[in-house]
């Protein structure tokens, strides 16, 4: 009489996420007749409960997940017998996890895991998470500088901020912590001044060279219809400062790009308008760690898709706003401008060659 034996443990599990839900899939067992998957909020020992154990098939959609919250899955195979030991799939021996994303989202738990399978490295310890986490976030603001170089007032304005003057010349841009801790300023994009915010009466000031501050009298006045048209910015470090002297209590607007947030725990996104380019992150952050391993040849292959990707976001990044000022048709485009609908090479000598991601 022959004794049935415990089946294997699976072996390749890969954990996706799309549209809020989490997909498992892993290696089929020879003699499972089924697969128990458990799931847990910690990852600890004893916190996993069940959440499927009868189809035989070697894949999971679990779509009672709640989007932004970490999940920790771990799967064994089931016959006859009983079932076998669950997986330690995950690095130090933990099962793996992720972060369920809503459409258009990604969070640093899911790029890791991606780069991490980019650079098939899912299951190697040669880069720590901290690693791989520094490395996101770097080929992250990169994307981010790079979009804010061409396209940056149209992806990544910062809500208006607005202060009133106090009968000085210069005042504290945006750091984080002043103005009620308003976002930090990356790149200024222009100064309005008040005559009557309340009714939404505010003017748009130029930008002046600093010797230009020798054209006008401190004793000019502002706040006046003639001072008003005088009235200039201009940018030093972290300080705004005017010319002539504003008067006090004078009403100022500031439109700026913010600096972009660092992803710190997994469950951080990456922001929605650069989300949308990810696979350039995630190729990125693989280089960079090919390249520290020194595998150069799978490095190679990847730089060569980085520069397509690269490529795709010079051509769709400009298409967020297709509408075009005062006409009605893209005559600009047909009329030869180069300015519109090319970018004169961009990728050849902006953020192709000149970026130096990963080597």
């Amino acid at each position: 009489m022959s004794i049935n034996a415990l089946t294997s443990i699976p072996q390749n599990l890969v954990i996706t996420t799309g549209n809020g839900q989490i997909y498992l899939t892993w290696d089929q067992v020879i003699g499972a007749t089924g697969y128990t998957i458990q799931r847990s909020l910690t990852g600890l020992i004893g916190s996993f409960v069940t959440v499927a154990g009868a189809d035989a098939v070697p894949n999971y959609l679990d779509a009672t997940v709640t989007p932004g919250i970490q999940y920790w899955y771990q799967v064994a195979s089931n016959n006859p017998s009983g079932t076998s030991n669950f997986a330690t799939l995950g690095t130090n021996g933990l099962p793996l996890s992720i972060v369920p994303c809503l459409p258009g989202q990604i969070n640093l738990g899911y790029l890791r895991y991606m780069s991490k399978l980019k650079a098939d490295k899912l299951y190697s310890n040669f880069l720590t998470d901290d690693e791989w986490n520094f490395n996101i976030n770097q080929s992250s603001t990169r994307l981010y500088d790079l979009l804010i170089t061409k396209f940056g007032d149209k992806y990544f304005l910062a809500p208006p901020l607005q202060f009133t003057t106090n009968g000085t010349s210069n005042y504290p841009l945006p750091d984080g912590s002043n103005y009620n801790a308003a976002p930090a300023l990356y790149k200024l994009a222009g100064v309005d001044v008040g005559i009557n915010a309340s009714n939404n009466e505010w003017f748009t000031i130029p930008k002046f060279n600093w010797i230009d501050r020798n054209r006008y009298s401190t004793l000019q006045l502002a706040g006046t219809v003639q001072s008003i048209y005088g009235l200039a910015y201009c940018d030093f470090g972290n300080t705004l400062f005017f010319i002539p002297l504003p008067t006090n209590a004078q009403q100022i607007q500031l439109w700026y790009i913010p600096v972009v947030q660092q992803m710190l725990r997994d469950t951080d996104m990456m922001p929605f308008s650069i989300s949308g380019w990810s696979e350039l992150v995630i190729v990125d952050a693989a280089i960079k760690a090919l390249i520290k391993e020194e595998s150069y040849d799978q490095a190679t292959i990847l730089i060569q898709e980085r520069k397509g990707l690269i490529d795709r976001v010079e051509e769709t990044a400009a298409n967020r706003d297709v509408g075009q000022p005062n006409t009605v048709s893209n005559t600009r485009a047909r009329a030869g401008d180069q300015n519109f609908g090319s970018f004169g090479g961009f990728g050849s000598s902006g953020f192709g060659n000149g970026f130096g991601w990963g080597g």
